[in-house]
């Protein structure tokens, strides 16, 4: 299914850092001697008090030495025993500063019942991409403190179960109801399930949390756009670029809006400027490159997408590469790298897609139709495999089967918030009830293209055709003067103005 990479809204998964509050460390074993210092292996906090221990030390080993004169040199040996004795102590203690990964294991082992050096760990695991490792910590950290908000909010952000994801979000609301992690998290989610006014609801009260949180002005904005409520969006991005201007990943959700709403080549803008601040930013390559593809500005998109494969062969890149070269007529390569992609991973329902669409449209739609069926088999609600599935059955004159398929597609689609796919769908809805002469029906579907793009010149020049042959000859020459005012040499407005004017001479 076609994508901006991660959805703004579900993408950013905010992980707080834990509230302003001390965890218990024990030093004595025994129940009874049971000391809270209010610090977890802070062994710099004794640095300026063992500066006063350490003279005190000296001091005392330079009395020894005067006092007991006869037995100096042994005094000398057993400090220095001492000594080296101290400092392969301390060559082994630094080796637990080295790296996060060695103090948070150095913790988790020297502390077990501490809730914070699991929650730690957990975090560290989670960072590292080890998630079932990092569940099993964040449980511990729960079970040794079940009021520990953000261990369940950063639990919730990597649980594979919806359900229980969004418990654990609720549990870190229920504990503190202002953690702002949680809101977004918790309200991100509802907002995917479909209870789109208790999401707004939970992320604005977050912005009131705090208006200068940047996870929330960009995941706000993302559902502003998605609900087309386009003023709100743009404020919420605008907001978020002042906050932090120098954040790669505003400047690319920020290309996604304008993506959503339309404006392609700005969006194209700001996915350069976010790898441009972040050169490593594969997403807004990838995103900039399908915005230039749109646009007709292939060698460009090439360029782009080479750069991405520097980072390496991804198959999201290999894909919008194939599509890219198809475009450009290099019909044998686009067909490589599809295969290539599948010989990888057979079952990328995308590039399946993608590949049937290629071959289709280079007259091989026997073959398209079998791997688009053989994708929704796979996947029902592949919006794009519906759409091109209706495309390839409308080449074969099967416009019936054609529009249920289409159909599908764009009940999907009006719930993505992308117009331009929108758009294209409901152009070619208008096309098969054109071909089964359902004009009433063709000219809704048409007049809803227009719509969301006025300058539509095909879907103006078949409104204005489909009022022509009906006979409402005024009807129709508005639409085909609209068109000239877009395009003033449009062969076919004009031939159709010109045989209107006829038919009016005549009567």
């Amino acid at each position: 299914m076609k994508t901006f990479g991660v959805q703004p809204w579900s993408l950013q998964k905010y992980d707080s850092l834990p509230p302003f509050f001390f965890f218990p460390s024990y030093h004595f074993t025994s129940p009874k001697y049971r000391i809270r210092v209010g610090f977890v292996i802070a062994e710099r906090t004794l640095y300026i008090p063992s500066t006063g221990y350490c003279i005190l030390v000296a001091h005392g080993i330079c009395l020894l030495v005067e006092r007991f004169i006869k037995y100096r040199h042994f005094i000398i040996a057993v400090i220095l025993f001492l000594l080296i004795l101290l400092l392969c102590k301390t060559w082994t203690q630094n080796k637990v500063w080295n790296s996060r990964e060695t103090l948070f294991k150095s913790g988790v082992k020297t502390l077990p019942n501490n809730a914070k050096v699991h929650y730690n760990y957990a975090n560290l695991l989670k960072d590292n991409g080890h998630i079932e490792d990092a569940i099993h910590e964040y449980q511990l950290a729960i079970r040794l403190y079940p009021d520990h908000a953000s261990a369940h909010n950063n639990l919730g952000t990597i649980h594979t179960n919806t359900s229980e994801a969004m418990h654990h979000f609720a549990k870190a609301l229920k504990i503190l109801p202002r953690h702002q992690g949680a809101l977004i998290n918790l309200g991100a989610r509802k907002f995917e399930l479909g209870n789109k006014e208790e999401g707004v609801s939970m992320l604005h009260q977050a912005v009131e949390i705090d208006p200068h949180n940047i996870e929330a002005l960009m995941t706000l904005g993302s559902m502003m756009a998605e609900l087309n409520r386009w003023n709100e969006a743009e404020d919420l991005y605008s907001r978020a670029i002042t906050e932090k201007p120098d954040f790669a990943e505003v400047y690319h959700n920020y290309g996604t809006y304008l993506h959503l709403k339309g404006d392609i080549k700005e969006a194209v803008h700001y996915y350069q400027l976010a790898y441009s601040l972040d050169s490593q930013h594969s997403v807004s390559m990838l995103n900039a490159a399908r915005g230039l593809r749109q646009i007709g500005r292939l060698n460009e998109a090439v360029s782009i997408l080479d750069r991405a494969l520097g980072f390496g062969r991804s198959s999201e890149v290999l894909d919008m590469l194939g599509l890219v070269y198809y475009q450009m007529g290099r019909y044998s390569e686009s067909v490589r790298l599809f295969e290539e992609i599948l010989g990888d991973n057979p079952n990328n329902t995308d590039v399946m897609t993608h590949y049937a669409q290629v071959l289709a449209n280079n007259g091989d739609v026997n073959k398209a139709e079998h791997i688009l069926i053989d994708v929704l088999n796979r996947s029902p609600n592949h919006t794009e495999a519906l759409h091109f599935l209706s495309n390839v059955l409308g080449q074969l004159q099967r416009h019936q089967e054609a529009l249920a398929y289409l159909e599908q597609a764009i009940t999907l689609e009006e719930n993505s918030g992308d117009n331009g796919e929108l758009e294209n769908m409901y152009f070619q809805h208008g096309n098969h009830l054109k071909d089964l002469k359902q004009y009433d029906q063709a000219l809704i579907s048409y007049q809803k293209t227009i719509k969301l793009n006025p300058n539509r010149i095909k879907a103006l020049l078949n409104i204005g055709a489909i009022f022509h042959l009906k006979g409402d000859f005024q009807v129709a020459g508005r639409y085909y003067e609209n068109v000239l005012q877009n395009e003033p040499h449009n062969s076919i407005a004009l031939k159709n103005l010109e045989k209107l004017q006829n038919i009016r001479k005549q009567n």
